[in-house]
């Protein structure tokens, strides 16, 4: 989990390019000079012998420090794949139902009590988009708050119902966390992690109905304010969000508030990303 590169591909990277290859190189360069030079008779054959002597112990030595050098890249692999393991368990027996899902909602990874949750096993549910579990008439407003992530921030508590495979609807509270941002015209690339909880049973139409309504007025503000910065800095609506979302990650602050500013003119024009 997480952004950058797995775990496995930072163990293939251990010995991308040892250092020591560098001296194996600068080896054969040597005896390629040493055998040049008794070629162009340029040279006594004692002292190219010596010579010859010498590049071959170093090359010896070189060979040495290789072959322990791997043994210890092959030992750090080793445990390192122990560690990734003992993780990916522990996570997997964690009794809180959680999971990660990309930008879009498709499932990555999920612990076995969010795979009982949904009433799925737990490797069938990767790939699988979680919106295709929250109950219809909670859907809309699921995915509304969904597409602005990260950008606009969602209640502390998101509260809707999904439908476990053969069982009644259930109300659950989410908490969302961008793990990863994505990256721009590439929302996959992005992850979200969950925990989600059940709920208190009851009636849940108004919260829904509340809920959408605060990510659907924070997107207002970030439009006014995009409108706002078009007309005064004469760029188009991705640069003018490029701008607000740039200032909101710098800050560190939802781009809904870094908007908000922009409306009333306390931030009259956010910065842009370099280049």
């Amino acid at each position: 989990m997480g952004c950058g590169p797995g775990s496995d591909g930072l163990v293939k990277g251990m010995d991308h390019e040892l250092p020591i290859v560098d001296e194996l190189r600068a080896v054969r360069r040597q005896l390629h000079h040493l055998n040049q030079g008794v070629s162009d008779g340029g040279r006594p054959a004692v002292e190219v012998v010596a010579e010859l002597e010498t590049a071959l112990e170093e090359l010896r030595v070189t060979e040495e420090e290789l072959v322990t050098q791997r043994t210890q890249l092959a030992l750090r692999r080793e445990q390192l794949q122990a560690e990734l393991e003992r993780w990916r368990s522990a996570y997997s027996e964690v009794p809180v139902p959680s999971l990660v899902t990309d930008s879009d909602g498709a499932v990555r990874v999920a612990n076995v009590a969010a795979a009982d949750l949904l009433g799925i096993q737990q490797r069938r549910l990767i790939g699988k988009p979680l919106p295709a579990y929250v109950a219809p008439d909670d859907r809309s407003a699921f995915r509304t708050a969904l597409a602005q992530l990260p950008d606009v921030p969602w209640v502390p508590d998101w509260r809707f119902r999904v439908v476990p495979r053969g069982a009644e609807p259930l109300q659950v509270t989410a908490r969302v966390r961008v793990v990863c941002p994505p990256v721009v015209g590439d929302r996959s690339r992005g992850e979200l992690g969950w925990v989600l909880s059940p709920a208190a049973t009851g009636p849940a139409s108004a919260e829904v109905v509340d809920q959408l309504q605060h990510a659907l007025s924070a997107r207002v503000v970030v439009e006014q304010a995009k409108g706002m910065l078009m007309a005064k800095l004469g760029v188009g609506p991705e640069e003018a969000f490029e701008r607000m979302r740039y200032e909101a990650r710098t800050t560190r602050r939802p781009v809904a508030e870094i908007a908000t500013e922009v409306i009333d003119g306390s931030i009259p024009e956010p910065g842009g990303p370099p280049g």
